[in-house]
């Protein structure tokens, strides 16, 4: 609604020239877009944006809706950020992307992160569980995030390997691109948990972490929290979630929207289900190798303080 988001320039504006911050740091679409220009009315000396993946705006989809917002989003993107003094981003896809579309100007100064960072304390290296390979997919209910893909992928499986498990956890998702809930209740071969507050719980009961995302991720939060568990991960060749993956050593990375890659990678894991432990230990190296949270946020720190 144009007149709510006038609105919301307005009062950011009001507030950003109330409180005098020296540095606003926005993230998400609407924040990056209006809050950058905002600070800049503001007063606010610096202004950096984080651009934490593309989403459906830059995706391919049918709908008026969908097209509506790929023409017009990347236009809002182009106009906001002109106030931003510094962009970040979570991979080199979206950096390429923006810079290809004259998004981000030369004067700005662009930075891609390794991530938004993963607690390894809160999620903790932990045992595969025993008994035969569990998969799981954790993900918003959205056509573009490979939900029916990970059901075909589990029903050819599972005529193979009957005890084998899959699960889906996840909140629906009332848009045009969500997949319906009844649907997903109909899957005989999917155990779907719902949604939870806690993720940790079902990572640790799961042997492989699968995302077959075809959606513009920044860097999946979902896949780095796997990591850090100690999960190998089975993900798309795709912006972002690629970025998780070293192919045969904690993972499989297969194209998108590919039912018999991903269903040929899940059944590797399951014949080579002795590799899982080695290969979800390798998942933790990498989380504390590149994720750690706290090495993130030095990263903005260094770049957004005043140095002396």
């Amino acid at each position: 609604n144009p007149v709510h988001d006038l609105q919301f320039v307005v009062w950011l504006r009001r507030e950003f020239a109330r409180l005098a911050p020296d540095i606003v740091l926005a993230f998400h679409a609407k924040p990056v877009i209006y809050g950058s220009f905002a600070g800049w009315l503001g007063g606010v000396p610096r202004r950096a944006a984080l651009i934490e993946g593309l989403g459906q705006g830059f995706s391919p989809g049918p709908g008026w809706r969908r097209q509506l917002v790929r023409f017009v989003l990347p236009k809002l993107y182009r106009a906001g950020l002109r106030f931003a003094d510094t962009v970040f981003f979570l991979n080199g896809d979206d950096i390429a992307e923006f810079e290809r579309r004259g998004l981000v100007r030369a004067s700005q100064r662009v930075l891609q992160l390794p991530g938004i960072g993963v607690d390894l304390a809160y999620y903790a290296s932990r045992e595969l569980p025993p008994g035969p390979p569990v998969f799981l997919m954790v993900a918003r209910l959205l056509v573009d995030k490979g939900v029916r893909e990970y059901a075909q992928a589990a029903s050819r499986i599972r005529v193979r390997h009957p005890g084998v498990t899959f699960r889906l956890l996840g909140p629906v998702d009332s848009g045009p691109a969500g997949v319906p809930l009844d649907e997903v209740r109909s899957w005989k071969d999917i155990e779907y948990l719902g949604e939870t507050d806690d993720v940790r719980p079902h990572l640790e009961a799961c042997s492989v972490f699968v995302l077959p995302t075809f959606y513009r991720e920044g860097l999946p939060r979902s896949i780095l929290e796997a990591m850090a568990t100690g999960r190998a991960i089975v993900t798309t060749d795709a912006p972002g979630a690629r970025e998780t993956v070293e192919p045969g050593r904690n993972g499989y990375l297969v194209a998108q929207r590919d039912v018999d890659a991903l269903t040929a990678a899940i059944e590797q894991c399951v014949e080579q289900s002795s590799r899982m432990a080695e290969m979800g230990r390798r998942s933790r190296e990498i989380a504390e190798e590149r994720y750690r949270v706290e090495a993130v946020n030095q990263l903005f720190l260094d770049e957004l303080l005043p140095r002396s």
